[in-house]
C-alpha cells in the first residue's frame, strides 16, 4: 500500500540504549513509493502495450474536508486516443471508494471523502490502439476535532548494510500523519580516531562507547592497545565514553566526554586515555577482618572508575576522575556479605584514601532452607532468585567523613533433585524470593513471589496456582463492530520484567479470550497489563488495558476496547541506492525525549523494495 503523506519529517529523540545493544530485525512489511501527479507509470516506466502511453493526474485538493467530495482529472500526455480511463480509489484500510463519473470517457471522476484518514487515487489509461499505462496519487482527510500526537519511528537496517540505527518523529494531527514516509536512511560520516594518551607509548586497550543524542544511534568497540578507532557516525552530538582495560596496575582512568558534536570529533587527532587521580584504600567485613576479593568500582552517573579487587590485606587501588563518586562493593559469594551501595557523596582527589567497613548487622544472622512445592508436590530443579534490601551495610571513610551506605542481598539458587533450597550465611532482613518452576512441577504452577524473613525461614515454598483472567474484546465506542476472531491477547505484569509473559491466547469469534498468568503475592496486589494484537483485516490496533489483581482467584474483566488502526505506510531506502529490505521499523507514541511509551507501538519489516506498513493507535482512541 503506498504512503500518500507528503511535508518535511522532524528528527528528535532519546538517549536511552544499553551499554552492549545487539539489534535483530523482526516481523511483518508491506506498502509503496510515494507518486505524485506528474504520470509516472505503475509498472515503473515501462508500457503494457503496443502503443506509447502516458498519462497525468490532478486532484483539486490534498487536503479535503471529511464529508466532501473532491475532483480528479487523468491528462493524456502521450499515445493515441480514443482514451478510457479506469480509476480505482481505496482508503488506507484498503476499503474500496466508489467514483462517480464526470465525462463519458471517465477522464473525470468525482470522489467522495466520508472519513478522516488517507485515501489512495489509481487510474489507468488505455489508448486506442490498446496500450496501458497508469499513474498514482493520494489525498489526506484531517479529523478537525481530531487530538494531535506524534509518533517516533525507529529504524534498525540489517547487519552488513553499513547503515547505523536511525529514527524520526512524526506528528499526527487529526488523525492523519503529517509527514513524507519515505524515508531516507543517512550513510554516515566514517571516524577514525587513535585511542592513546598524550606520549606516543601511552596505549591501553579500551572499550568506546558513543551515544548520539537525538538520533537514536549508538555504537561500541573493543580497541587493542595502540589500535585505531573505526566508526560510521550520523550528523549528531555525542557522548563518548573510554574505558581503558588493563589487567595490571591501572595508568588511566575511564573518560567521558560530553556534548561532542560531529565536527568536534573529526577535528580531534586522537581519542584520549587520561591518568585521572588514584584512589587506594582497604575493605573490612562486619568482623573487622579484610575482605579479600572484593571488587570497588567508584561511579559517577555513567562514568566509573577502573575496577579494584582487594588483595589478602583488603587492599585495593582505582583510577577515576576528579569529582563527587558513589561507591560499589561486590563481596565474594562465600564471604555471605551483601554487596554495598553508596549512591554519592565521595570527594575523590588526587591520592584519595577510602576504607570501606561493613556494619555488624551485615554479618551471616541465618539460612534459608525451604522445600518448593506445587500442584503435585515438591517441584525438583525450580529456580529461586533471592533479594534484599539492608539499609544501612556498612560505612565509607574519605577525607574526614563517614557516610552511611546501604546494600543488597542477591543470590540464586536451583532447587535439588528432592526440590530442597538451602542458602547458608544470609543477613537479617525482610527477602524477596522469585521461584520459578521453569518446566517442572504441574502445568499449573505458577512463577510466585514470597517475602520471608531471615532469620525464621519458612520450611515450604508453595507455588501458587496460575490465575485465569477472561474477558470480551471489542472495539472503540461508538464504531461499528469488527471482526476479532484470531485476535492474539496476552498479559504482563507490570513493573516486573522478572515474571514472564502469559502465553498468548487467541479470542474467538466474538472476541472472548482466556489468560494465565503468575500471579503476584496476594499480600501485594498487582497490575496487570493485557495486550491485544488483532489481525490486519481487523482494521483495529494494538490493545491495551490495566488490571488490577488483588487474590489468586480467577478475574472477570470489563471489556477491552481496541482503538482504530492508523496505518503508516512508507518506504526506506538508503541515501545511495536501491530501497533496502529486511529494515525492522518499530513506531511508539512520542511525547519528548526519554519518555516513549512503548506500550502504545507497531513494528514491520521492510520488504525487497523497501516498503512497510505499520498499524498504529488512532490517537483519538488513546488514552492519556
Amino acid at each position: 500500500m503506498p504512503p500518500w503523506y507528503h511535508g518535511a519529517v522532524t528528527a528528535l529523540p532519546p538517549r536511552r540504549l544499553r551499554l552492549l545493544a545487539a539489534c535483530a530485525a523482526l516481523v511483518l512489511g508491506g506498502c509503496a513509493a510515494d507518486l505524485g501527479a506528474e504520470g509516472i507509470d505503475g509498472d515503473g516506466g515501462a508500457h503494457d502495450g503496443p502503443a506509447a502511453c502516458g498519462v497525468g493526474l490532478t486532484l483539486t485538493t490534498r487536503s479535503p474536508t471529511p464529508g466532501t467530495t473532491i475532483a480528479a482529472e487523468a491528462h493524456a500526455l502521450a499515445g493515441n486516443g480514443p482514451f478510457t480511463f479506469t480509476w480505482r480509489v481505496t482508503t488506507a484500510s484498503g476499503a474500496e471508494v466508489a467514483t462517480t463519473p464526470r465525462t463519458s470517457d471517465g477522464a473525470q471522476v468525482d470522489i467522495p471523502i466520508d472519513q478522516p484518514g488517507s485515501y489512495h487515487v489509481t487510474v489507468v489509461q488505455t489508448t486506442g490502439a490498446g496500450g496501458r499505462c497508469s499513474a498514482e496519487d493520494g489525498v489526506t482527510a484531517k479529523n478537525p476535532t481530531g487530538r494531535n500526537d506524534q509518533v517516533l519511528l525507529r529504524f534498525v537496517p540489517p547487519a552488513g548494510s553499513g547503515l547505523q540505527i536511525q529514527q524520526r518523529v512524526i506528528p499526527i494531527t487529526g488523525g492523519t500523519p503529517e509527514g513524507d514516509l519515505n524515508i531516507t536512511l543517512e550513510q554516515g560520516i566514517p571516524l577514525d580516531l587513535p585511542v592513546r594518551g598524550a606520549g606516543a607509548g601511552d596505549t591501553a586497550p579500551s572499550f568506546v562507547r558513543l551515544i548520539a543524542h537525538d538520533r537514536g544511534f549508538e555504537a561500541a568497540a573493543y580497541v587493542p592497545a595502540g589500535g585505531t578507532l573505526h566508526a560510521v557516525l550520523l550528523d549528531d552530538s555525542y557522548d563518548v565514553l573510554v574505558i581503558p582495560d588493563e589487567t595490571a596496575a591501572p595508568r588511566f582512568a575511564p573518560l567521558l566526554l560530553g556534548d561532542r558534536g560531529l565536527a568536534s570529533l573529526t577535528g580531534l587527532d586522537r581519542l584520549p586515555l587520561e591518568p585521572g587521580v588514584l584512589v587506594q584504600g582497604t575493605v573490612h567485613d562486619a568482623g573487622g577482618a579484610p575482605l579479600a576479593g572484593a571488587r570497588v568500582v567508584l561511579a559517577h552517573e555513567r562514568l566509573p572508575s577502573t575496577i579494584g579487587v582487594a588483595d589478602l590485606d583488603g587492599t585495593f587501588a582505582v583510577r577515576a576522575q576528579p569529582g563527587d563518586f558513589g561507591v560499589s562493593v561486590a563481596a565474594p559469594p562465600a564471604s555471605g556479605m551483601p554487596d554495598l551501595e553508596l549512591p554519592a557523596g565521595l570527594n575523590v582527589t588526587a591520592d584519595a584514601e577510602v576504607l570501606v567497613a561493613y556494619a555488624p548487622e551485615a554479618a551471616a544472622a541465618g539460612d534459608l532452607d525451604a522445600l518448593v512445592t506445587g500442584a503435585a508436590g515438591a517441584v525438583p530443579g525450580a529456580r529461586v532468585t533471592v533479594r534484599a534490601l539492608l539499609p544501612v551495610a556498612g560505612t565509607v571513610t574519605a577525607g574526614g567523613a563517614t557516610l552511611l551506605a546501604p546494600g543488597v542481598v542477591r543470590r540464586l539458587v536451583a532447587a535439588d533433585g528432592t526440590g530442597r533450597v538451602r542458602l547458608p550465611a544470609l543477613p537479617a532482613g525482610t527477602y524477596d524470593l522469585t521461584i520459578e518452576p521453569l518446566t517442572h512441577g504441574d502445568p499449573n504452577d505458577a512463577v510466585t513471589r514470597l517475602t520471608v524473613a531471615v532469620p525464621g525461614a519458612p520450611a515450604l515454598l508453595p507455588l501458587h496456582p496460575k490465575v485465569t483472567l477472561s474477558g470480551t474484546l471489542g472495539g472503540p465506542p461508538g464504531v461499528a463492530p469488527f471482526d476479532l476472531t484470531g485476535t492474539r491477547v496476552t498479559a504482563l505484569l507490570h513493573g516486573a520484567a522478572g515474571l514472564a509473559a502469559a502465553p498468548a491466547a487467541a479470542a474467538d469469534g466474538s472476541g472472548a479470550f482466556r489468560v494465565r498468568i503468575d500471579p503476584a503475592d496476594p499480600a501485594s496486589p498487582a497490575t496487570y497489563v493485557v495486550v491485544a494484537d488483532p489481525p490486519a483485516t481487523s482494521g483495529l490496533a494494538r490493545g491495551l488495558a490495566l488490571v488490577s489483581v488483588a487474590s489468586l482467584g480467577d478475574v472477570a474483566l470489563t471489556t477491552v476496547a481496541l482503538p482504530r488502526a492508523l496505518i503508516l505506510a512508507g518506504t526506506v531506502r538508503p541515501e545511495f541506492g536501491t530501497p533496502l529490505a529486511g529494515v525492522y521499523v518499530e513506531a511508539t507514541r512520542y511525547r519528548e525525549p526519554g519518555r516513549e511509551d512503548p506500550g502504545v507501538r507497531a513494528e514491520a519489516i521492510s520488504d525487497g523494495l523497501g516498503r512497510f506498513t505499520l498499524r498504529f493507535c488512532d490517537p483519538d482512541d488513546m488514552a492519556d
